[in-house]
């Protein structure tokens, strides 16, 4: 008799556990069987992407059926933290779990980035390498000859790139990825080229460009900020840009040292006299007019205030008292 009971206690409750074991998996096979739809779809995952967030892009997109299960198919299999940041193709067809391990190996189809304004092309390079796009450094492309009678320049495509935001095939080339940037640069500036009718060469405009871009914090400064460097060319003065002085050793933070100033490389305006050989960056279209058309001013120096804008000044003494 007790034998009997104490069966029967352990029956009900396992009947029960199997009864729910049948409904969950009614309701996983339900919500994790992929739907028909082969429609390829690019899904966009971020570096601070969680299986919740990622769950909630791939339900937006309807690749997924149910947030819930594919968050819980993750912890399931332990992959919650582990997505790797990329562009994939997707579609609803794709089971579920096929889905989990693309994202989570990062078997990407495509990369996005966008290139800010005044980036150089060293800058481009380490920020391609953090993501892992291409397995070398894009630096040989710097001097790339087809490249460079593609952009129309002189020595390299440094400032010929355009600054914007890019997606990148995983299987493609650094070679297609700069020339489609070269190609985006020429379409959006030709007609500014066009209409300029200055003493200005274009290689010329574009590294006078790279410099105000990179010394000017707001729009209304640049053409300002442009007065000086024009006005510093006509008395065959030193530029002494502060951004030269470090190109191609590390990227210019707003900061340089006496040991930057004094260093002896083709770019460095505070050693060499005019411009540097190649712009020192990607500039923005407004940089690009500003060099095009600077303020008439007097001015030949400037200096930060620390808020964004500068104070400007004709000789060197009033420069120095404000610099104070």
């Amino acid at each position: 008799m007790l034998t009997f009971l104490f069966r029967k206690k352990i029956l009900i409750p396992l009947g029960i556990l199997l009864t729910l074991g049948i409904f969950v998996s009614i309701a996983l096979f339900f919500t994790l069987a992929p739907k028909s739809s082969k429609e390829l779809k690019e899904v966009y995952i971020r570096e601070e992407s969680n299986s919740e967030t990622s769950a909630r892009e791939l339900k937006r997109n309807q690749i997924i059926r149910s947030e819930y299960t594919f968050k819980l198919l993750a912890k399931i299999t332990n992959n919650s933290d582990q997505l790797k940041t990329g562009g994939y193709k997707l579609s609803a067809s794709m089971p579920p779990l096929y889905i989990l391990k693309k994202t989570t190996k990062g078997y990407t189809d495509y990369i996005k980035f966008t290139l800010p304004e005044g980036y150089s092309f060293y800058q481009l390079s380490e920020m391609l390498e953090k993501k892992g796009v291409y397995a070398e450094s894009i630096m040989p492309y710097l001097t790339d000859q087809e490249l460079i009678l593609q952009a129309g320049a002189k020595y390299s495509i440094e400032g010929y790139l355009y600054p914007a935001t890019y997606s990148i095939a995983t299987n493609s080339s650094p070679k297609e990825l700069l020339s489609n940037m070269i190609s985006a640069f020429n379409k959006n500036n030709s007609e500014l080229f066009k209409n300029y009718k200055g003493s200005l060469t274009k290689h010329e405009i574009l590294t006078i460009a790279s410099m105000i871009e990179k010394e000017a914090k707001t729009k209304d400064e640049m053409a300002m900020i442009s007065s000086v460097f024009h006005n510093r060319l006509i008395k065959k003065m030193k530029l002494e840009s502060d951004p030269t002085s470090v190109y191609g050793i590390r990227a210019f933070s707003g900061k340089i040292t006496r040991e930057d100033v004094r260093k002896e490389t083709p770019y460095n305006t505070y050693v060499i006299k005019g411009l540097p050989p190649t712009p020192i960056g990607n500039p923005s279209i407004y940089s690009i007019r500003a060099a095009m058309y600077p303020t008439s001013t007097p001015y030949l120096y400037f200096v930060a205030k620390g808020d964004g804008t500068h104070l400007f000044s004709r000789t060197f003494e009033e420069h120095t008292k404000k610099i104070k």
